[in-house]
């Protein structure tokens, strides 16, 4: 292979480095041209310039011509009316049956001075036809030279025309084979296979991401297959990097095809140590006879980074595939099929299906904790997640009271939502709960009085409508036993632009006299810290107040931060700023560090 053919096709090997004699060509060849392209745009401008000014002149010619055609023409019509009158003037002759010579002497007379007169006029009408004539002649001259002259420089800016083209045909032509020769020596011939696992991995995250926000609909895109396809180069840098092959898409079926299972085990195969993302979708084709089972293929994997399985009424394949495994589980999607108005798919588990799961996310999906051998082991669950339309809320607590080792769960509520509340329950202990994630509209609802914990010290109140009623609910859940007390860190989020007062703010923090940890986020930033500003007690037992993911404005910021410096140093209360679109980093480091 020689470096001509590379020039002339640079993508049949895209990834060849040239050697460095080859360099220092390319680099002498693309100055060269650069300097030919140089040269050419500067006669470019030149042609430019004189097609201009050759284009006016032949404006002015043109329109010369015309006044010159039309003056021609007005002078053959006054040569034709001449001619039309040297009749008239004829007609006056001696002979004419109008006039006829006097027989008396005295009128003789007269009539013969109007015969000199005649003569004098025929004469006078004659030179003014031969003038006429001649004039015409030399209109008509000067015309065939004006269309003489237009029709030159009509030809010469073709030419210039024609040369402008050649330049700017030339000068792409240039640019192209220098953009080729850069392609050749410039950085992307030198990117390290590291680099472009970079760049793969994001593409990746981000096809995976479309194909998920569709539900899954459709035939997965495998795009780590796919770029393993494009070349050799592609192909060693995504075999040699694990990582690239976490997405692991699982068919909807108990037993798979043949291509499946291969497919799935060559995922495994170039995964190594690493852990998986897997996911169902809806392909089962070829499965059924197989005698190749899901669940042989995935217990060869040493855990999974997230499982996500969907879940069905009609049968209990999820819990039959988890209860199977045995292998470690980082996250357990469990996926059921969203109604308006229903609490989500019904999902009995085994303690066995959990036991290897330690974060888990419900997704529509209303689960549910069955014994199913009298010592079943102790299962590892630290966070839970739910997302849901309707919340049955007895339902929920009574399967946060199967895990005991739970310490942060979250709620999601796609609006509309309905809640089916029951207060009459034996009491319940949440022994390690301390981290709640929840709608402050609900909050009193799913944690009433029967419901103890005593180890929360955070909770992050969602999509805060501070209006009256949800007031009344914070203090009614903080009312309960010592969860005022027990309260050291708070996030507020999702407040609209109607409910910003001080006041509110003031009203929603002063219940919590050990709060050392505060976050603002989205459009509670401002009220928040005017609350802080009014409420010096709170301000000065606050540690860190952290504002995020806000659109507030620097000035809006530095304003109050200003107001609550007067009376808290910057060792006592801590200002940190991260994620806030109309703040740069400067910015945000002035006001973390203003005393």
């Amino acid at each position: 292979m020689s470096l001509i053919d590379t020039i002339h096709d640079p993508n049949k090997y895209k990834n060849r480095i040239p050697t460095l004699n080859e360099r220092q060509f390319l680099i002498s060849m693309i100055h060269q041209e650069e300097e030919e392209i140089s040269s050419i745009e500067s006669q470019l401008v030149d042609a430019q310039r004189l097609a201009v000014s050759q284009l006016i002149v032949l404006q002015e010619s043109e329109a010369t011509l015309e006044a010159a055609k039309r003056v021609n023409c007005l002078m053959r019509v006054a040569l034709g009316r001449l001619r039309d009158t040297s009749f008239d003037i004829d007609s006056l002759g001696e002979m004419s049956a109008t006039w006829k010579r006097p027989s008396t002497p005295p009128p003789q007379v007269a009539f013969d001075n109007l015969m000199t007169e005649k003569e004098r006029l025929v004469e006078s009408h004659s030179q003014s036809i031969q003038s006429s004539q001649i004039n015409l002649q030399r209109a008509a001259q000067q015309v065939y030279q004006l269309e003489e002259e237009v029709e030159s420089r009509r030809s010469i800016l073709a030419f210039i025309d024609d040369s402008i083209r050649s330049f700017v045909d030339r000068r792409k032509q240039l640019s192209y084979q220098i953009d080729k020769k850069k392609d050749l020596i410039g950085p992307r011939r030198r990117i390290p296979a590291e680099v472009w696992a970079l760049i793969f991995n994001e593409y990746i995250d981000e096809e995976e991401a479309v194909y998920e926000n569709n539900q899954r609909e459709g035939r997965a895109g495998y795009p780590t297959l796919r770029l393993s396809h494009v070349c050799r180069f592609w192909r060693e840098t995504v075999q040699t990097h694990p990582v690239l092959w976490r997405y692991i898409a699982l068919p909807r079926a108990t037993e798979v095809s043949r291509n499946q299972w291969e497919r799935i085990n060559h995922y495994r195969l170039h995964l190594g140590v690493s852990l998986p993302i897997a996911y169902i979708i809806p392909d089962s084709r070829g499965g059924t006879g197989s005698g190749l089972r899901l669940s042989d293929l995935l217990s060869r994997f040493a855990g999974f980074q997230v499982l996500e399985l969907r879940v069905s009424r009609r049968n209990s394949e999820a819990e039959d595939l988890l209860a199977s495994l045995n292998t470690s589980i980082g996250e357990l999607r469990l996926i059921g099929t969203f109604k308006s108005g229903n609490a989500g798919t019904s999902c009995p588990l085994k303690v066995m299906a959990l036991k290897h799961v330690k974060n888990l996310q419900c997704i529509y999906v209303q689960p549910s904790i069955r014994n199913s051998v009298p010592h079943d082991p102790t299962m590892a669950i630290s966070v839970v997640d739910f997302t849901q339309s309707n919340i049955d809320v007895r339902s929920i607590i009574l399967f946060l009271d199967a895990l005991p080792t739970v310490t942060e769960v979250s709620f999601s509520l796609p609006y509309p939502y309905t809640i089916d509340g029951d207060g009459l329950r034996s009491p319940i202990v949440l022994p390690n709960l301390s981290t709640i994630i929840i709608p402050l509209a609900v909050i009193d609802v799913l944690f009433t009085r029967e419901v103890n914990l005593p180890s929360l010290t955070s909770v992050s109140l969602l999509y805060c409508d501070c209006g009256y009623s949800n007031l009344e609910r914070w203090k009614g859940f903080l009312s309960i036993m010592k969860r005022r007390q027990q309260i050291t860190h708070l996030t507020v989020s999702g407040v609209s632009a109607i409910e910003l007062s001080p006041l509110i703010g003031k009203i929603l923090l002063e219940d919590l006299p050990s709060l050392s940890h505060l976050t603002l986020q989205g459009k509670a930033a401002i009220f928040g810290l005017k609350a802080l500003v009014e409420q010096r007690s709170l301000s000065t037992r606050l540690k860190e107040v952290n504002v995020s993911q806000s659109d507030v404005t620097f000035l809006q910021l530095y304003d109050e931060v200003s107001k609550l410096r007067k009376f808290i140093s910057p060792t006592s209360l801590q200002i940190r700023i991260s994620d806030c679109f109309n703040i740069s980093s400067i910015e945000a480091e002035r006001v973390q560090n203003l005393e």
